[in-house]
């Protein structure tokens, strides 16, 4: 099953970089519309998830390794993350937590404050949980 997933998410890798890469000799050898093709591979970054939003967000610091226009356009990904939905949210939580938002949170936002590529941020309150089981570490 494993080995079947990871083939599926190289197979939609290879579908979401293949417009990138294709057309990357056309911009990067003859300098064919190449501030277009910076945008395009921001937008393929943002498709292939989190771990290439961070790769582009770093290249966008690094004005040494990569030409101005590449890092202008891939700077967009340090500041206009896209959020996920309130939904996405609500399923992730409780499915990590194995019990229904509004038994863990007195106040749960729709909106978000502020989203990256890996997480967002909302202001969301807490239930105080008085009935709280530990285990005592063991004595030897």
């Amino acid at each position: 099953m494993e080995i079947s997933n990871c083939m599926l998410r190289v197979i939609t890798l290879w579908f979401i970089f293949a417009p990138a890469v294709l057309s990357a000799p056309f911009a990067l050898s003859w300098g064919i519309h190449k501030e277009a093709w910076a945008q395009l591979l921001a937008s393929t970054l943002e498709a292939a998830g989190p771990a290439f939003v961070k790769w582009g967000q770093w290249a966008a610091t690094r004005q040494d390794l990569f030409p101005k226009y590449l890092c202008k356009s891939l700077a967009r990904l340090q500041t206009d993350a896209a959020s996920h939905s309130y939904e996405h949210s609500v399923k992730i939580i409780e499915r990590a937590f194995g019990c229904p938002v509004d038994t863990l949170f007195e106040k749960f936002e729709y909106d978000s404050l502020a989203s990256g590529s890996v997480a967002q941020v909302t202001s969301d309150l807490y239930l105080c949980l008085t009935n709280v089981s530990t285990t005592k570490p063991p004595t030897y």
